[in-house]
């Protein structure tokens, strides 16, 4: 039951990022070019395609949240002296997918406010801000008019191989 309260808490963290990376792609809410690269004739979605995956995923992410307790299966087999099986193997399976989910949801919203924010020319940043720009930066580089939106892996691994970086950056280390 722990492990679907702890599930049931990303729900909403998952629903603002998507809000989030939404608006951001939409030019109507940030005054930027439309999918966040500049019109080049050719008609690319930009990031409005990554945004539509970012979405899926946290639709998926948000259907993973849902408690596993409510199915306890009966075991009166056992004359009783175990009337109910344990689910929490299932809920450690089910909050471990979500936080994979949680990775992947958050690689694309860094992604797409790096190019937000440079395509604003957001400065000066702020110290923290402007360290995980470079970070995200040096696995996702800028898409220019022409360029397709750069694939997420690079940087999710890019982010694991500077786990404790990022950790100490945001005073995740304690």
């Amino acid at each position: 039951m722990a492990l679907d309260i702890a599930r049931l808490a990303f729900a909403p963290v998952v629903t603002a990022s998507a809000e989030r990376v939404a608006k951001q792609v939409d030019s109507f809410w940030s005054g930027l070019t439309v999918g966040l690269i500049e019109e080049d004739g050719v008609g690319l979605p930009g990031f409005n395609g990554l945004a539509q995956v970012h979405k899926a995923i946290t639709s998926e992410a948000r259907l993973a949240t849902a408690p596993v307790v409510q199915e306890l299966a009966s075991s009166s087999h056992s004359n009783g002296n175990l009337d109910r099986a344990g689910m929490a193997t299932f809920a450690a399976r089910k909050t471990m997918e979500v936080a994979g989910l949680c990775k992947s949801i958050a690689g694309v919203e860094l992604m797409v406010a790096a190019q937000a924010t440079q395509s604003r020319k957001a400065a000066p940043l702020g110290a923290i801000t402007g360290k995980l720009f470079a970070l995200v930066r040096e696995a996702a580089p800028f898409a220019a008019a022409g360029d397709r939106v750069p694939h997420l892996d690079p940087l999710l691994r890019h982010v694991e191989a500077r786990r404790k970086e990022i950790d100490a950056l945001v005073g995740a280390d304690g």
